[in-house]
């Protein structure tokens, strides 16, 4: 009997350490995908400040062509008058001089203003390269945005089919650990009921025999109580004890040993099963979180998780002490504390 239940409690290891395997390469996979996120927000970010950029570009480009337009139209109609003026009468120079020097002066002026034109339509022309090599100096960086962008893209499709099958894969694993506990179960059950048709109520003197420990810390601070309704709802076929608890309780280990299962079971949320060594186990059932490790060592009075905060009234811990594969009243082992 010892054999067959320790074989069970390897299966309910060996089955709960893949299911936690799986959970941690889940869970590295969502932060993977969330990193990808933060960079393609990143990315949109930046290409809309390219793209804006562009567009002031363009818009500034507009404006400077339109600028150089006008000065080839102010030079085009200067031209034909510093023409006029060139071609004047020589003998009109001689005959009143004021109106040459006026001439001359006109000259001078029309040629000046038709260089200082010329000198910001090539400026405009030198501005109008830069901006066309920034232009396209921006288009290429926006292009090569965009490629990231595809390829953040088609990485967090990869992950998502690789999330997939984990998912798949632990679904699996997960309904399979179920079936075999169900089975291994019924086999229990048929192998206690061979041995003994009746159940015995451990006494205190049987207490301090076989066991570890001679006796249990209470897991919770509250009452302890039975409740056949209850005793059916968590393990009709065992013995138990339930402890009344607050909201947000403290669930602590009631002695020293290893935690060699957690997680949902049947109907059940989560339970613990924690190995106290010579073939005795405890099972903690009604826990809302467990932060205790499957395989990690525990003290008596160690935290290994927390009650729901949530509920009307009290809630209620369930707790099984089993011996060689058969459960056996916890209740006389509370009481020690109070003999000794």
């Amino acid at each position: 009997m010892s054999k067959f239940f320790l074989f069970l409690c390897c299966l309910f290891y060996s089955q709960a350490t893949l299911a936690d395997t799986l959970r941690q390469e889940i869970t590295g996979i969502k932060k993977q995908k969330e990193v990808l996120n933060l960079e393609k927000k990143r990315l949109l970010e930046e290409s809309d400040s390219i793209e804006k950029m562009i567009q002031d570009l363009a818009r500034v480009s507009e404006e400077k062509k339109e600028n150089h337009a006008k000065h080839q139209i102010e030079i085009s109609k200067t031209l034909p008058l510093l023409a006029r003026l060139e071609r004047s009468n020589p003998l009109r120079i001689i005959i009143d001089p004021a109106t040459g020097q006026y001439k001359a002066r006109g000259i001078i002026l029309m040629r000046f203003f038709i260089s200082s034109i010329k000198n910001k339509m090539q400026q405009i022309k030198i501005d109008l390269n830069d901006i066309n090599v920034r232009t396209s100096d921006l288009a290429i960086k926006n292009q090569l945005t965009r490629h990231l962008l595809q390829e953040i893209e088609r990485r967090k499709e990869k992950l998502s089919l690789v999330e997939n099958k984990k998912i798949e894969t632990w679904t699996k694993a997960e309904r399979d650990r179920l079936d075999k506990e169900e089975d291994s179960n019924t086999l229990l059950d048929e192998s206690r009921e061979t041995l003994s048709k009746t159940t015995k109520v451990v006494s205190e003197a049987t207490a301090l025999k076989g066991l570890p420990f001679r006796r249990l810390e209470k897991p919770v601070a509250g009452k302890s109580f039975n409740d056949i309704t209850l005793q059916n709802k968590f393990s009709p076929h065992s013995i138990g004890i339930f402890f009344e608890t607050k909201k947000n309780a403290r669930v602590c280990a009631p002695a020293k040993g290893r935690v060699v299962f957690k997680g949902p079971f049947r109907n059940h949320a989560e339970i613990l099963i924690i190995d106290h060594g010579e073939t005795t186990h405890t099972i903690l059932m009604g826990m809302h979180k467990i932060d205790a490790e499957v395989g990690k060592n525990v003290y008596a009075g160690q935290k290994l998780g927390t009650m729901a905060s949530y509920g009307s009234g009290h809630l209620s811990l369930y707790l099984e002490l089993r011996h060689k594969g058969e459960s056996i009243d916890p209740a006389p082992y509370f009481a020690m504390k109070n003999l000794e």
